[in-house]
C-alpha cells in the first residue's frame, strides 16, 4: 500500500473512532441525563455557539429541510431550551435563542462529561497526557483548516 493509502485507511478509522469513541458516548451522556436526541442536542449546541440564528440558518447548519427545523424547533420551545421571536420588520423570519436553561443544562452537562473523561483519559494514559495533548491541540489546529465538504471536485 502506498503512504497516501496509509494515510487514507489510518484518517478513515480516526473518523469513525471518534464517533464510536467520543460523539456516542457525549450524546448517549445528554440523551439519558437531559432527554436530549441528538437533533436537540446539536441544535442547542449550535444555538448557544451563536447567540441567535434564524430557523434557516438552523435548518443549514444542521443540514436539515426548514420544515424539519420547525419540528425541532418546536419540541425546543415546549421543553423550554429556546425561544423563537418574530422579525417585526419581516415577519416571515424567525429568529432562535437558547434560553437559559438550555445554557445552564449545556454547561453542566460539559462540565460533567469532561470531568469523567479527563478521569478516564488519565487512567487510560497516565504520564503520556502531554503527547495526548500535542495530538489533539494539532489535531484541532488542522481539521478546521480543512474543507471536508462533498462538492463536486
Amino acid at each position: 500500500a502506498t503512504q497516501n493509502d496509509k494515510l487514507a485507511s489510518l484518517f478513515f478509522f480516526y473518523v469513525s473512532m471518534n464517533h464510536e469513541y467520543l460523539s456516542k458516548p457525549f450524546v448517549e451522556f445528554f440523551r439519558t441525563k437531559y432527554y436530549l436526541n441528538r437533533h436537540q442536542m446539536a441544535a442547542v449546541v449550535y444555538l448557544k455557539d451563536a447567540k441567535s440564528l434564524t430557523m434557516t440558518q438552523l435548518s443549514e447548519r444542521m443540514s436539515i429541510s426548514k420544515q424539519q427545523a420547525s419540528q425541532l424547533v418546536k419540541t425546543l420551545v415546549a421543553k423550554k431550551l429556546v425561544t423563537r421571536h418574530i422579525y417585526e420588520e419581516n415577519r416571515r423570519v424567525v429568529f432562535i435563542e437558547p434560553s437559559e436553561l438550555a445554557i445552564q443544562l449545556l454547561t453542566e452537562g460539559e462540565s460533567l462529561f469532561l470531568k469523567h473523561a479527563m478521569k478516564k483519559i488519565e487512567q487510560s494514559i497516565g504520564n503520556e497526557t502531554e503527547k495526548f495533548e500535542s495530538a489533539i491541540r494539532y489535531l484541532s489546529d488542522v481539521i478546521p483548516k480543512i474543507d471536508f465538504s462533498f462538492n463536486d471536485d
